[in-house]
């Protein structure tokens, strides 16, 4: 599911009765207007289907909105400097949030809200994108062409934070990641800065990750978004700045896939 700007967010909170605060196309009955949150920046949300819940980044505040399926805010989650990307386990129980001003990744309660622990990553490191391959969560931390992919390793009591997993000066910006349980020791990596939109499938199965194949986007789509695997793990799906078009692109070859048209500049 495409989730990290305020498109995806609003199309979701359409369904579920919730409300940003924005004007509406047409006066609704006072019953149907949702709920309206204190959201300065969304930018992520994440569906906690065990708890039915609804998690909110809000990358300016650094605070991460609880509500439930009906819009209801149930509790706020402070102190998270620069949150922005939030991944939820498989079982939904805990919750993997890297904060950029904070240069470390949050693991918080899906059951409290409460952080569990937080892990640093060194100064300067900025985390901003992240995605769960088994017991590996990935992310993309760095800025300019100093930009890379680290992992924080779930697998014993004290996980292992790896930085420099891929060499630098391959991305413009701390990348985009992609993962899915039904592509397992698969992770997609994508530049969000260029134009054609750059991107790598990495075999994640051993202790480094192996180049598969690369491409760049058709038809000149620039600034990648937002991407994410097909619940069949067999296709991408991406969101780009420019032109009004997802292309898809199939896996693990990244063979071009079906375009689907857009009537806006498409985000996530």
């Amino acid at each position: 599911m495409l989730r990290r700007t305020s498109r995806i967010l609003v199309t979701l909170a359409a369904a579920l009765g919730l409300s940003l605060g924005a004007a509406p196309m047409s006066r609704a009955a006072p019953a149907d207007e949702g709920t309206a949150l204190p959201i300065a920046y969304h930018c992520d949300l994440a569906v906690d289907p065990l708890h039915k819940r609804l998690f909110i980044s809000d990358y300016n505040m650094g605070t991460v909105l609880v509500s439930d399926y009906q819009g209801h805010l149930v509790q706020t989650i402070k102190n998270l400097p620069g949150v922005c990307d939030l991944e939820l386990s498989a079982d939904y129980r805990p919750l993997y949030a890297p904060l950029a001003r904070a240069d470390a990744i949050s693991v918080i309660d899906t059951s409290t809200g409460r952080q569990r622990a937080r892990y640093a990553n060194g100064a300067g490191t900025a985390p901003f994108r992240a995605a769960l391959s088994g017991q590996t969560l990935y992310f993309g931390y760095g800025e300019q062409w100093e930009a890379s992919v680290g992992s924080l390793t779930l697998t014993s009591s004290t996980p292992v934070v790896r930085l420099g997993l891929i060499p630098e000066g391959q991305f413009s910006g701390a990348p985009l990641l992609a993962a899915s349980p039904a592509a397992a020791g698969t992770l997609v990596v994508a530049d969000q800065n260029t134009s054609p939109g750059q991107l790598w499938v990495y075999d994640v199965s051993g202790a480094t990750p192996v180049v598969r194949t690369t491409a760049s986007s058709p038809g000149g789509s620039a600034n990648f978004l937002d991407m994410a695997i097909t619940p069949d793990g067999k296709s991408l799906l991406t969101a780009s700045g420019a032109p009004y078009q997802h292309p898809s692109f199939r896996l693990p070859d990244l063979t071009e896939g079906h375009t689907y048209p857009s009537r806006t500049t498409p985000s996530p």
